[in-house]
């Protein structure tokens, strides 16, 4: 048997497909789901909108910029809910054992479900929104034959664009809370993590209003000059505000997990 001391990259992909092949059936309802959402209301947006290609001068599909806000949108309904489950097994004793007792490293065990929770849905929800963007696009075309050439696919530069890159740090920020409340309430995770991240974000909402009208807008005395002599790029701040939150929750749900006190009140 290997070392359980070191860190194993083989045991750590055996229990990435261990997680998913426990559950196939479960794993292939939500990439359904995944793909059923986006593909049908891709599908709903673009004939709802169909007089937008009556306009034969238009240069590009006025329904991607539509069809993108509704993606962003599932993007966060259906990621926050997603990694809200990624210890779901745990809210019950016999999971709660399961889970503990695998001959592998918390490390490796953290890392195989960030791997699958985290990352793998995001790559997962991007072909999902490309397949969903072709199905609108053949529907389209198909029902309406004389508006097919002013009917256009989706591109990388239509959603990596500033409003996406501002989109997927917030997500990434929302997604790093919920893994979080995932690790410290497997019960109920996304109700409680809701309820408690709805709390903090009304907190910060005030604590920055008041801080941009102290420093920037109020009382002179308050007033910084740093803040008023440079410019920031919003995008590059709001990056580094979504790093530092990320590095800051997976960190306390590594430590949290690890923790011996943990364990023995999950068991």
């Amino acid at each position: 048997m290997e070392n359980l001391n070191n860190f194993s990259l083989g045991r750590t992909c055996s229990l990435v497909a261990k997680v998913i092949m426990e559950q196939p059936r479960v794993f292939l309802m939500r990439l359904l789901l995944l793909f059923g959402s986006t593909a049908i209301g891709a599908v709903l947006i673009g004939f709802a909108n169909s007089y937008s290609y009556r306009n034969e001068y238009a240069s590009s599909d006025a329904n991607i910029q539509i069809q993108f806000g509704y993606f962003v949108f599932m993007m966060f309904v259906l990621g926050v809910v997603y990694t809200s489950l990624a210890f779901n097994e745990a809210k019950s004793k016999p999971g709660r054992i399961s889970l503990l007792m695998l001959p592998s490293r918390n490390f490796e065990k953290y890392i195989a479900r960030f791997i699958v929770y985290v990352p793998l849905f995001i790559v997962l929800f991007i072909v999902a929104i490309f397949a969903a963007d072709a199905t609108r696009v053949v529907a389209l075309s198909i029902y309406y034959p004389e508006f097919a050439d002013r009917i256009h696919f989706m591109t990388f530069s239509d959603i990596f664009c500033h409003d996406g890159s501002v989109a997927l740090a917030m997500f990434l920020i929302s997604q790093s809370f919920y893994w979080l409340g995932a690790i410290l309430w497997p019960s109920n995770s996304f109700i409680k993590t809701f309820a408690a991240v709805s709390i903090i974000s009304t907190v910060i909402s005030l604590s920055w209003a008041l801080s941009y009208w102290l420093i920037l807008d109020g009382v002179s005395i308050c007033r910084v000059p740093f803040f008023l002599n440079h410019d920031f790029d919003e995008l590059h701040v709001l990056w580094f505000i979504s790093a530092l939150v990320c590095l800051i929750n997976y960190s306390i749900a590594y430590l949290r997990l690890k923790e011996t006190d943990v364990i023995q009140r999950l068991l």
